[in-house]
């Protein structure tokens, strides 16, 4: 029996330990982010200890402890002897903690002591290591889990109480019953035993369930920020009881949304620009919702928005199919699966389209059925919708349902010419039921209606004959009529209104302008900023954009107009949507009631618009030149978002200010240099652009006039840089070593390029970070002009970075345009650069057959090794199945099946290995017969015997002649063969849960095994273990750690060449550790 008193001692002793610890830990200055979290955990243990102390001395609580201990080892949670309690491991426990603690106190003091800093807290320094620290918080969270835990049970007095007659009542049952239904009816017969086992296990795992929870909220956010929710509420919420019944009512819907559905997976709904198509996806969404409520169904839905151009981007809208898929599984192991998929390859690069859709077909494969919309197809630009339909025609093939809606324009037939179409118009009930909400919900309408009931029929009559199956139209005439103030007005209005949307709007810019006179001017600059803003405006950003008077030093709060105005200047125009921002904050955000009025702009911009660019430009430039913006010198601590609580409108500004100047520099540059030259605010500026923007300018430099000359480059302002340039500045560096010219050249300002150069600007200079030149730069980027000029004016082609890489290097993988210019233009095809090997490794490894075969014509080198010995056909066997016309150019090339890199290994090794969902093994293989076979035909040509490689003859058919060959038996460092590799695959699925993302991979890796029997491969070849091929096949968890670590040469040595940075002697010490020197 454990002495009350002596644990008493110890929580004493450990509580003194914690509090010293504590207040070392809290004394240093800028503490980094381990050092904040430990002395967190430290204040929680020691209030944890004081409250251990009072309980341990009640005598009461001894018994009450020793009746818990029964109830840990019930529920799993804590493993007892017989004659073990808690107190008995609560004084272990704080033993080794006091030991922990008392460790941890010796190093601070010896550090203080050394230091001569025990009378100066403020000026400590965290004597221990980032690893060690850690290391010691995760003790202390133990550790004080622990104890919570005991407490938290303590505290349940009367749970334990019961928790022992339940024990002692189990026991009794269990004694005199004769059966197992006996016992089983002993057991429910105190209800309460199971309750309390269910509540100790959540207690227990309740940290644990928190953080994952937190964690997988995070990761769906790092899957996609696109949230479609709140979109297909608003939605829903234009329905009325009977829209879109027609739709759902149609066979071709029912026949598509059947779980039977033995037609097309893919229903196509065309139609005209504001007939509703929004509102009938969301009616189907919630349809399908209704129908469709067990687990082993999934509903994802996206809505495209001319507005919004995350939802241009295929991949964004790849990552969203992902995380909604991912958030609705039932299956834990699937979501570690996508986790790790994003995780090693999150550091070094974004995941390709063909990646993200075989997650896509991962996560569908959870689920029985998986119903996919996607709303306005047409929003998103052309070369979008081109990459998208592909992919979804595929999806279709699988378990997928497609619903699509656009214009009629966006040809899906010729993408997914299975699709079933359904044309897609309002009809007559759906805007009279529309129509006659809005009377009633209008005071005017409904009471002009109630006293003249044939008033309503005749509006509705009129506006629907007038909108032939268009909302859009419905709804701004309804508007319309809504403002007028009598029956007769009314009834006039009604015989004038336009049938078509752009003779709508041009109805609707009429009436704004026939308001008052402050009315008609808000209502169109509300219009024009809306239209000229380059993104979506938030509410309070539109208001405060309003309130910008011309010259004011700072913001009259007095002059924010209420949103219920500015709506009702518009004309219905305008509507609002709500969007989330960050992780949790939601805004309201104002748009066009339609994209067509977007359309409706552009084409009359210089009517209607003529002074736009200069408006915003204006706007920005005095909403950042406020006194209070740039009232204080910025520094590290200050938080930018804290301003823009009270400055909704700066995020806009100052990331939009140069865009819009750009157009107007002239009319506004006095404001613009007053602006560019006060160093206070355009610090601030800088500073709240975000990190990134930060790096734009050394932000120490004495020299403002440098700032100045980066800022008008980077944003393409000529004439003001005509200004600010001068002989001293031209060159001046930011913090990243990167002159002026490296802004034009990186943004493509060909104007801005021309000034600097006619300065004579250095079109050589190099950046302090990887030695890239402006040309690089452009060459990354893709703009040609710029090219043409730097080369022009003496700019090195073949100039190389710090790592070695030239012009054509950065670009091998990605243009095909700008390859063929550098090619044009005298780029040598022959330089290697260390890791990166040349430029048709990076056209192997990224590019396609097309950029290859370019590479190819051009003389370069064909087998030339990288420094991990990889040659092109190496890097292209590995790759995914988007590689075979990659593989093919190399081979028709002539490029070698047997070269080897260092670790031995042949391409076919790799491609084996690889186990993609593609034919690389085939096209291996068939390629090696077809060399022997025509090597063959040769020397018979030539009456030539063939060499000695065993039995054979002349009239051997094709398929015996590969048998022969040195790949398909090919052996590397570990002796290892091709067949090797595919029976490792076979069973490596579960170890390597990544590559079990591309689908079924046992199966693959059986159809390659298979493969490669019948080319000839060897089951009796023994690697340097003694293992045959066929060994592999089931391989336990530590069978299969020893052959990742047989190979961690390449990994490592790939790792540690990618964290080479400027021949720094430590990063070169730990790449020659990696090397394994055997």
């Amino acid at each position: 029996m454990v002495d009350p008193l002596s644990i008493i001692g110890l929580l004493g002793t450990a509580a003194t330990l914690t509090k010293t610890v504590l207040d070392y830990a809290c004394a240093v200055k800028n503490a980094p982010k381990e050092v904040d979290n430990l002395s967190r955990e430290l204040t929680s243990l020691h209030g944890v200890f004081d409250l251990l102390v009072d309980v341990v001395e009640d005598e009461d609580n001894k018994q009450d402890f020793a009746e818990i201990s029964t109830l840990y080892n019930a529920a799993g949670v804590y493993i007892f002897t017989e004659n073990e309690g808690i107190l008995v491991v609560l004084t272990q426990q704080t033993q080794d903690l006091v030991i922990t603690l008392e460790s941890l106190r010796m190093k601070l003091d010896e550090f203080s002591t050394a230091k001569g800093l025990r009378k100066a807290y403020d000026r400590m320094k965290w004597p221990i290591d980032r690893p060690d620290t850690q290391k010691v918080l995760q003790i202390i969270q133990r550790y004080t889990q622990m104890f919570q835990f005991a407490l938290t049970i303590k505290g349940s007095k009367a749970l334990s109480q019961v928790s022992g007659k339940a024990t002692e009542m189990l026991s009794a049952s269990k004694k005199l019953a004769q059966t197992q239904s006996e016992i089983l009816s002993a057991i429910a017969s105190i209800p309460e035993h199971q309750k309390i086992m269910d509540e100790l296990k959540k207690l227990h795992l309740n940290v644990k369930d928190d953080r994952h929870a937190s964690e997988d909220q995070e990761f769906f956010r790092v899957l996609s920020s696109l949230e479609f929710s709140a979109k297909q509420k608003e939605a829903y919420s234009k329905r009325h009881s009977t829209t879109g019944k027609w739709l759902l009512d149609t066979q071709n819907f029912k026949d598509w949304s059947g779980q039977e559905n033995d037609q097309s997976a893919v229903l196509w709904c065309p139609g005209n620009p504001g007939v509703g198509k929004t509102v009938l996806t969301s009616i189907a969404v919630n349809y399908v919702s209704e129908i469709a409520r067990d687990s082993s169904t999934a509903i994802i839905y996206l809505y495209c928005d001319y507005a919004n151009p995350l939802t241009h981007s295929v991949k964004a809208l790849m990552g969203s199919m992902i995380r909604q898929l991912v958030e609705q599984t039932p299956h834990t192991e699937t979501v570690a699966q996508i986790k790790q998929l994003y995780e090693q390859n999150s550091k070094s690069r974004d995941l390709t389209a063909d990646e993200l859709f075989k997650g896509i077909c991962t996560v569908s494969k959870d689920f029985d059925l998986v119903y996919a919309f996607f709303d306005a197809l047409d929003e998103c630009p052309e070369i979008s919708r081109n990459l998208l339909l592909p992919w979804l025609q595929r999806y279709s093939e699988n378990n997928a349902r497609v619903f699509l809606t656009s214009r009629p324009n966006v040809d899906v037939k010729f993408s997914i010419p299975g699709a079933v179409r359904i044309d897609i118009a309002a009809s007559a009930a759906d805007i009279t039921a529309y129509l006659e909400s809005e009377i009633q919900k209008n005071a005017r309408l409904s009471r002009f209606t109630a006293r003249d009931p044939d008033l309503k029929s005749t509006i509705v009559k009129g506006i629907v004959d007038k909108a032939d199956g268009m909302f859009l139209i419905a709804s701004l005439q309804i508007d319309s009529l809504c403002k007028q103030t009598s029956p007769k007005q009314i009834k006039t209005l009604l015989s004038t209104l336009p049938a078509d949307v752009f003779a709508t709007y041009d109805n609707a810019f009429h009436r704004i302008q026939d308001q008052p006179r402050e009315d008609a001017d808000l209502g169109m600059k509300v219009l024009s900023l809306m239209f000229g803003a380059t993104r979506p405006l938030g509410v309070e950003e539109l208001r405060h954009a309003l309130a910008v008077e011309p010259a004011a030093t700072g913001l009259d709060t007095e002059a924010l107009t209420d949103l219920e105005i500015i709506l009702g200047v518009t004309a219905g125009l305008i509507t609002t949507f709500k969007l989330k921002i960050g992780r949790s904050r939601e805004c309201l955000f104002v748009r066009f009631v339609h994209n067509t009025l977007q359309e409706y702009l552009e084409i009359n911009q210089a009517q209607i618009f003529p002074n736009v660019q200069r408006l915003i430009a204006e706007t920005c430039l005095t909403y950042l030149s406020y006194d209070k913006i740039g009232s204080d010198e910025p520094s590290p601590s200050d938080v930018p978002n804290s301003r823009a609580e009270f400055l909704p409108f700066a995020e806009y500004a100052v990331r939009n200010w140069g865009v819009h100047l750009r157009r107007v520099q002239q009319e506004l540059m006095r404001q613009a240099l007053a602006f560019i030259q006060d160093r206070k605010k355009i610090l601030t500026w800088i500073e709240m652009y975000g990190a990134h923007f930060c790096l734009l300018v050394d932000l120490s430099s004495d020299d403002h006039s440098s700032i100045g000359v980066h800022v008008a480059a980077f944003w393409g302002l000529t004439d003001l840089l005509t200004v600010l340039i001068t002989p001293e500045n031209i060159e001046s560096r930011n913090i990243h070593g990167q002159t002026p010219l490296f802004h034009a050249a990186n943004e493509g300002y060909d104007d801005v390029l021309k000034l600097l150069i006619g300065r004579k600007a250095n079109v050589n200079a190099r950046d302090a970070r990887s030695g890239r030149t402006a040309l690089c730069k452009a060459v990354e980027r893709g703009h040609h002009t710029i090219i043409i000029t730097l080369l022009e004016h003496g700019a090195d082609i073949n100039t190389q970075t710090s790592s070695g890489t030239t012009p054509l290097h950065r670009v091998a993988g990605k243009k095909l345009d700008t390859v063929r210019l550098l090619l044009e233009r005298g780029a040598r095809v022959d330089i290697v650069s260390g890791k990166h090997g040349t430029a048709l490794h990076e056209a192997a490894r990224i590019g396609t057959g097309a950029l290859v075969r370019i590479l190819l014509d051009h003389g370069t080198p064909l087998d030339m090794p990288d420094t991990l010995g990889s040659t092109p056909l190496h890097l292209a066997a590995e790759r995914a199945s988007d590689s075979e016309e990659t593989l093919l150019a190399l081979l028709r090339g002539g490029a070698r099946l047997d070269s080897r890199d260092r670790m031995g290994r042949t391409p076919l090794h790799l491609a084996v290995d690889a186990n993609h969902r593609g034919d690389q093994v085939k096209v291996l293989l068939q390629e090696e017969q077809r060399r022997r076979s025509d090597e063959l035909s040769l020397r018979q040509s030539r009456s030539i015997d063939l060499p000695n490689h065993g039995p054979t003859s002349s009239s051997h058919s094709d398929s015996s002649i590969i048998q022969t060959g040195t790949s398909v038996n090919a052996q590397d460092s570990r002796g290892r063969t091709p067949l090797h590799y595919a029976y490792y695959r076979v069973s490596r699925g579960s170890y390597l849960q990544v590559d079990s993302i591309q689908g079924d991979d046992k199966v693959r890796a059986r159809e390659t095994v298979g493969l490669l029997l019948k080319s000839g491969a060897s089951d009796s070849i023994v690697d340097v273990v003694g293992k045959i091929p066929s060994q592999y096949a089931n391989l336990s968890v530590e069978d299969a750690r020893r052959w990742k670590q047989d190979y961690s040469f390449g990994v490592s040595f790939k790792s540690a060449a990618g964290r080479l940075k400027n021949n720094q002697a430590e990063d070169i010490q730990n790449l020659s550790r990696c090397i394994d020197l055997r």
